[in-house]
């Protein structure tokens, strides 16, 4: 993708810490050892965030702020105990970039620094890590090379050792917005134990563009990409090549999911992809080996199989084992293995060749029809540019602060009305005071992670929106990096889409408000890595807004997770396809109603209520999906799915599903509730 082949940010842009540059100037010819300076770049940026819990510690001791002004849920002093989970104000933390070159490295780059903890007074570490905004980019992902050096002292036999950490503790709910993109990954010769990244993200973050080999002449490695730390609800891979190792992917969490899409795996020793005990969404995978492609063996995991190839290189393994747990396969190729799928050791087998559709669970359905997914004819996602090759201008060149104190609507507004094609933010806190318009004339929006701090009309009037794309036009609009925290906090969405454009929102987090809804039918819009969470969710008023509500839409989602509305995403009249979620507190994943289509392909809903509120609403309409349900306790989704046809109403149960985990939480292998002509 061209979005990628030559990555150079906008010039002047603080979004960005140049390695090689001033202060740190690291050395990318590969000569020269750099993982103590690469370490202390990733502490230095670190550092904000210690500095801006510290801050809000020291706020909350010493005042007593009214509950209208406090309402952040994770920032609050409650019968003089203070309960501290983030710092009040969010920590704009840059891109961690590096040039085209060679980097070498001889130990783990992850951060050192400590206080990282939360949940807790004055930082005691008994509470969960906090790890969230660690970004790392190179320049071209063929020229970019992290390389580790060849029989590294720590990469030997006996133990596992990444040479990029995301995560130094057992568990986070705050590792937002973590990335790595455009970048290769060299583990070298001789470091049996190596890891290229150990990753881990909740609800936004993902591995994007990215290559991971060992240069062994045997191959040698634990594993390109190991997912092993509970709560990651944010592991969206996509586009990424891994050249041997034991493991091209292994993934073990049992709570929420991964999704995975464009992986091309080579010269594995155990297995492409091992899934232990998570939900996964795995498409477009491309395996060449004389081991297993995939291997499940976890009594809570649940599979998702689509459009992939599997090429034998030897004649002793199947393409796909199925210790335990769930698995729905479709659309997949198998050629020169002794068996395509074998489950239980050889009970149950599928010959090599070409599977149609395949569960290893009976589907579900209420009505009578066949139980079968919708089989949607995915699109690629746009091809998409950098900003380099367009007519671009900054707001703050408009008269944008980004302090959060001065209103930045006027200065903003005419960045977007300027005729410019490519409008870019530097890091910040911007007050958006009324909606503001983005007409046909702008292509690209980058807001840097910018913040977004709502008041005036924004908050004061009910459904309305920070921005509003205006304009029909056939050219695509592509909005991303966006992360908005609990200053925009409201009953009002991020995105009103009141034309007929298509629209590609990708990296979207907007933690305390809605983030779309359209007026307008017609449109193809694509979601990609975009996360939303409703402010409240104790408020029957937050709670009745949808993250996502699409009216006759064409949706096409890579990676979501809504939060805590009632229904968190809402189908009406039009077609909805999803790969991968994560919903939280409650909610619907999906209302479908008025002839919609929505085919959900994995996922995960979590912290139910046990209730009878049901994961799924179908309404005379059409839908097939496949997902999870989990959470802590008793959080249960006791009613996976409600289906209406003709005014007739009829529910399926978990009980009975396969149980994931304490016999609360369970696998759909596949609900199919599809209204046929």
């Amino acid at each position: 993708m061209k979005y990628y082949s030559n990555y150079r940010f906008p010039e002047g842009s603080r979004a960005f810490v140049d390695v090689t540059k001033p202060p740190y100037c690291v050395d990318n010819t590969g000569h020269t050892d750099c993982t103590r300076t690469l370490v202390r770049i990733i502490d230095d940026l670190r550092q904000s965030t210690i500095d801006g819990l510290r801050y809000t510690a020291d706020l909350l001791e010493n005042h007593t702020p009214e509950p209208t002004k406090w309402y952040a849920s994770g920032v609050r002093k409650t019968k003089g105990v203070i309960q501290l989970t983030y710092p009040i104000d969010l920590v704009q933390v840059p891109t961690i970039y590096f040039p085209a070159g060679t980097y070498l490295v001889s130990d783990t780059l992850t951060y050192t620094v400590k206080c990282m903890r939360n949940r807790c007074y004055r930082l005691n570490i008994n509470g969960t890590e906090i790890n969230w905004c660690i970004r790392i980019m190179g320049e071209d992902r063929g020229r970019t090379v992290i390389k580790l050096q060849d029989n590294c002292p720590g990469f030997g036999p006996g133990g596992e050792r990444a040479v990029i950490c995301y995560m130094n503790a057992e568990w986070s709910n705050m590792a937002m917005s973590n990335y790595l993109e455009n970048i290769t990954i060299d583990t070298g010769a001789g470091n049996p134990a190596a890891i290229g990244v150990i990753f881990d993200a909740n609800n936004s973050g993902s591995i994007r563009h990215v290559t991971i080999r060992s240069s062994d002449p045997d191959h040698c490695g634990f594993a390109g990409v190991h997912v092993k730390h509970d709560f990651v609800s944010a592991c969206n891979v996509r586009d990424l090549e891994v050249d041997g190792f034991e493991y091209g992917l292994k993934i073990e969490p049992v709570r929420n999911f991964a999704s995975l899409e464009d992986i091309r795996l080579v010269n594995q020793q155990r297995a492409g992809i091992c899934v232990r005990d998570t939900p996964v969404s795995i498409r477009q995978l491309k395996f060449t080996g004389d081991r297993p492609g995939l291997y499940i063996n976890g009594v809570a995991a649940n599979v998702v199989l689509t459009a992939s190839e599997f090429t034998s290189t030897g004649d002793l393994y199947e393409a796909i084992r199925i210790v335990r747990g769930c698995a729905m396969i479709s659309d997949v190729t198998t050629k020169g293995f002794p068996l395509a799928v074998c489950r239980f050791w050889g009970q149950q087998k599928i010959p090599d060749g070409y599977i149609s559709s395949y569960t290893t669970h009976e589907a579900r359905t209420l009505f009578d029809g066949e139980a079968r997914t919708l089989g949607l004819a995915v699109p690629p996602l746009p091809d998409v540019d950098n900003g380099s090759n367009e007519t671009g201008c900054c707001v703050n060149d408009f008269g944008a602060a980004g302090d959060g104190d001065h209103d930045d609507t006027a200065a903003i507004a005419a960045a977007f009305s300027s005729g410019a094609e490519y409008v870019w933010f530097q890091p910040g806190l911007y007050r958006i005071t009324s909606t503001i318009e983005i007409p046909a004339t702008v292509k690209h929006i980058n807001f840097s992670f910018c913040d977004i701090s709502s008041g005036g009309d924004v908050t004061e009037t009910k459904g309305s929106s920070v921005f509003r794309i205006s304009g029909d036009s056939e050219k695509l609009l592509f909005i991303e990096r966006l992360f908005t925290f609990e200053k925009c906090f409201g009953l009002f969405c991020m995105f009103s889409h009141e034309c007929v454009r298509p629209l590609y929102l990708r990296d979207i987090h907007t933690q305390s408000c809605a983030c779309y809804r359209n007026t307008v039918p017609g449109s193809v819009v694509y979601l990609e890595n975009v996360a939303c969470t409703i402010g409240n969710h104790n408020s029957p008023e937050h709670r009745a807004i949808p993250c996502f509500d699409f009216k006759g839409q064409t949706v096409w989602g890579h990676a979501i997770n809504p939060e805590r509305s009632r229904y968190e995403t809402v189908n009406d009249g039009g077609v909805m396809w999803i790969h991968g979620f994560k919903a939280e507190q409650n909610g619907t994943i999906a209302l479908t109603v008025n002839g919609g289509k929505t085919e959900i392909l994995g996922g995960m809903c979590t912290h139910g209520g046990n209730d009878g509120i049901p994961c799924i609403e179908n309404v005379d309409s059409s839908v097939s999906a496949v997902f999870s349900t989990g959470g802590c306790g008793n959080q249960v989704y006791s009613v996976i799915a409600s289906e209406t046809r003709n005014g007739k109403t009829r529910i399926l149960e978990s009980k009975g599903l396969p149980e994931r985990e304490a016999g609360f939480f369970h696998n759909v292998p596949l609900y199919s509730g599809i209204k046929e002509k």
